[in-house]
């Protein structure tokens, strides 16, 4: 005996999954009509704006370069997204697409540039509204800063004004026209004071004696012929024994009590050779300052300086 086995299916189920299936042909349907009718009405604003350029209505060069990035970026990624439906729809995998990483590309760009944008969004709008309306706002706060090519033709014009000033004054000098000399007013001047011409060098004279007395030539005629005790004096004076002060004078008979040289350093040193070749330098150059003492003109510095 044969058993008939019926198989059922659920009434409810069925007209949902038709019910679903109609849908979505709906909305293909709907969604290709609104993608025919955007592409007819682009392909009209593209064939206008394309006959504008041709006939060179609109000049389209010296743009915002950020904007052209931009809008060729969205182009080539409008275009790579409509060649992966085109191949889906043919039921062509889709997944080791060179398309893919074109998108990925495309789409870190535009990321990129987004923030370049709201940077540069005041000055697009500006230009905008000057395209536009073919003025610029006069309540505009940039409007009122500096212009630095302006500041470099004043300084320009300066510069040409102070040039042909100086081309003049040449050619006066040129030509001959000289006046009467006048002396530089930043230029320092030497002070005289109310002296006449005798007390300044009575002055003069009183100093070279002076010099002359102190001088190491007559300290030692001093010590030679005179009677009185020799004396050591270790106040500031020209001669050599007076420089030196004296923690050099108990470095030196440290060294000649003991027979041994203390390390001195390279400054001292040095300091202390130049001034020992003045003082053979002085005690050499200046036998005329002791004229002074029997009536000669002496003042040897001064007349230097005058």
């Amino acid at each position: 005996m044969v058993t008939k086995v019926e198989t059922t299916t659920e009434p409810s189920q069925l007209p949902d999954e038709e019910k679903q299936k109609t849908d979505i042909v709906k909305q293909m349907r709907s969604l290709l009509s609104t993608i025919n009718s955007a592409c007819k009405e682009a392909n009209t604003s593209l064939d206008g704006l394309v006959k504008k350029v041709d006939q060179q209505e609109v000049n389209v060069r010296n743009g915002i370069s950020i904007l052209d990035v931009k809008y060729q970026s969205k182009l080539m990624y409008l275009t790579n997204i409509a060649y992966l439906v085109m191949k889906r729809l043919h039921g062509q995998q889709i997944s080791r697409d060179e398309a893919i990483e074109r998108l990925v590309e495309l789409r870190t760009v535009l990321e990129r540039i987004r923030p370049l944008e709201q940077k540069l969004k005041y000055h697009i709008d500006k230009y905008i509204k000057i395209a536009t309306r073919g003025e610029t706002d006069p309540n505009d706060p940039t409007s009122f800063k500096a212009n630095p090519d302006m500041m470099n033709d004043a300084s320009d014009e300066e510069e040409e004004e102070e040039g042909k000033k100086k081309k003049k004054k040449n050619k006066e000098d040129e030509d001959g026209k000289k006046g009467i000399y006048k002396p530089p007013r930043l230029m320092s001047v030497q002070y005289d004071g109310d002296e006449t011409r005798n007390e300044k060098q009575a002055r003069s004279l009183e100093r070279a004696r002076k010099r002359a007395l102190s001088s190491n030539l007559m300290q030692e005629l001093k010590e030679e012929y005179l009677d009185r005790p020799m004396e050591y004096s270790h106040s500031s004076s020209n001669t050599l024994k007076n420089v030196i002060s004296q923690r050099e004078q108990e470095r030196q008979d440290y060294e000649e009590t003991y027979f041994t040289r203390l390390p001195l350093e390279k400054k001292k040193k040095s300091s202390f050779h130049q001034m020992t070749l003045n003082s053979i330098g002085d005690q050499v150059t200046r036998f005329e300052d002791l004229s002074v003492l029997h009536g000669g003109g002496g003042g040897g510095e001064e007349e230097e300086e005058e």
